[in-house]
């Protein structure tokens, strides 16, 4: 079965912004290769976490990535996974779902071009920094009061 989960839903905004003021929450981002590394692969994630996975590229042998996503299941018992790219049929589980075309980053600490705080497209630094919105604002200011946060 796959559920998705929408963003209100969610007990914690940080599970959908990525703050790099601080470190006091990281969600750790899975991946895998062949079945000889899922011990790695899987190792130092607690059972029952929750989960950043990409499904970029997954579509191209869909028989390994699910191969993979699997095993990823039956290990670590996740409540919840936040999954960039599309979701696809064959996975199950509880999703919060980003398209790559929609993520965003936001920065709290550094300056980008002048720009603080500011946020990029596509998860990347490629463009210049853009100011981010006013619903952003209110967004990043109930993040820095959640986590008592500058």
């Amino acid at each position: 079965m796959t559920e998705k989960v929408s963003i209100e839903e969610c007990i914690n905004p940080l599970r959908y912004i990525s703050v790099l003021q601080s470190a006091y929450l990281a969600i750790p981002t899975v991946g895998w290769t062949t079945d000889a590394w899922d011990d790695l692969s899987f190792s130092g994630v607690e059972r029952g976490s929750v989960v950043v996975i990409s499904t970029l590229g997954s579509k191209r042998d869909i028989g390994y990535f699910m191969r993979g996503y699997n095993e990823m299941i039956r290990r670590l018992a996740l409540p919840l996974i936040v999954a960039f790219g599309d979701i696809l049929p064959e996975m199950t589980g509880r999703f919060i779902n980003f398209r790559y075309e929609e993520a965003i980053a936001i920065d709290l600490k550094h300056k980008h071009h002048g720009v603080q705080p500011h946020k990029h497209i596509y998860l990347n630094h490629f463009d210049d920094g853009i100011a981010i919105s006013v619903e952003e604002q209110r967004l990043v200011d109930r993040v820095r009061k959640e986590f008592n946060l500058k």
